[in-house]
This record gives C-alpha cells, sequence and structure tokens, in this order.
C-alpha cells in the first residue's frame, strides 16, 4: 500500500468530508481503486487510509479554483502558494491531482 504524507492540520478537513483530493508533484503511478495510507509528516500518530476515486495530471499553470477547494483551500491561490512552497514548479510541471474517498473499518460489536 502506497503511503502519502499530508501536513497534520489536513486531517480534520479529510474527516469532515471537506478536502477530497491531493496533489503530488510529477506524475505518479497512483491508480484508480488504490488504496492509500495518508500520514501527517509531522505526527505518525495521524493516519488514515483512504480508496483512489479519481486521478488527473495536470500542469501547474492548468491547476482550477475547484481543485483548490477539494483539497480545501479557500482559493486557488493559497493552493499554488503551498505547492510553490513545497515543490517550488514551474508553470509546465505536472501534478498528479489524486481524488479519494476515506475507507473506515468498524471494530468492536457493531
Amino acid at each position: 500500500m502506497t503511503t502519502l504524507k499530508l501536513r497534520k492540520e489536513m486531517f480534520p478537513l479529510i474527516n469532515s468530508g471537506v478536502k477530497t483530493s491531493t496533489s503530488r508533484y510529477g506524475v505518479r503511478t497512483i491508480k484508480l481503486h488504490d488504496k492509500l495510507t495518508l500520514v501527517a509528516s509531522e505526527d505518525s500518530s495521524y493516519i488514515i487510509d483512504v480508496i483512489v476515486t479519481g486521478i488527473q495530471y495536470c500542469q501547474f499553470m492548468d491547476l482550477t479554483e475547484e481543485e483548490a477547494i477539494a483539497e480545501g483551500y479557500a482559493s486557488l491561490a493559497e493552493l499554488k502558494a503551498t505547492l510553490k512552497k513545497l515543490y517550488n514548479p514551474q508553470d509546465d510541471d505536472y501534478f498528479t491531482l489524486v481524488k479519494f474517498t476515506p475507507c473506515y473499518t468498524l471494530t468492536g460489536n457493531n
């Protein structure tokens, strides 16, 4: 199973359904219906398994407001600022946009 790191402040957004996507620099070999484990880069106790529901490849310059909102950002400018801080991309650099839904395992006497 593939593990992706996220900032820990993203986990409440995933749990609430606000964040349904993440961008990864470059063209990744993630496939539709793959199971991924998301882990906080600062604290490995933040962890959630997700199922990939969509994959898209997009150049940095072609990212949209809709994609920013799906990532939990208030605006495209905020998403691009974060990506520039993390990766310093050029306009023609590609990103893999991974759409997902959390998958939860019920435990105990349910």
